[in-house]
């Protein structure tokens, strides 16, 4: 269901990694939410956590042609954290969009996407 991976690169320097990753495979970061922050906003406390999320249009486009609705799977987001002094990097499989949507057809766009979404996180090993 995750593609996990763990490593002991700072924080700072993962998310980094995966922005250059992202953009060295043709995926763009359309944003990205400082978890920790927004919820230190309402008193919450936690360590570092942010959500990148990254979007490659091509794909992107194929699978929306194929169902609108695979929208609520879009854009791919990477969390990254802090556990016990190592840093956590996650992102859901692409190819369980299948699994939700069995009468479409969205060709190798799941498969494509989720090797790349690999390459990306390895990246930041």
């Amino acid at each position: 269901m995750f593609y996990e991976i763990e490593t002991k690169r700072p924080f700072d320097d993962v998310v980094s990694a995966i922005a250059d990753a992202a953009a060295q495979k043709m995926f763009r970061v359309l944003t990205v939410h400082d978890v920790q922050a927004t919820l230190a906003e309402k008193g919450f406390q936690r360590g570092p956590y942010k959500i990148i999320e990254v979007c490659n249009s091509k794909n992107a486009y194929a699978v929306l042609e194929a169902d609108p609705r695979v929208g609520v799977f879009l854009p791919c987001p990477i969390c990254v954290w802090t556990k016990d002094d190592k840093t956590v990097v996650s992102t859901m499989k692409p190819t369980l969009m299948s699994r939700f949507f069995p009468g479409v057809d969205l060709g190798t766009v799941p498969q494509d996407v989720e090797k790349t979404m690999v390459e990306i996180i390895e990246a930041a090993r």
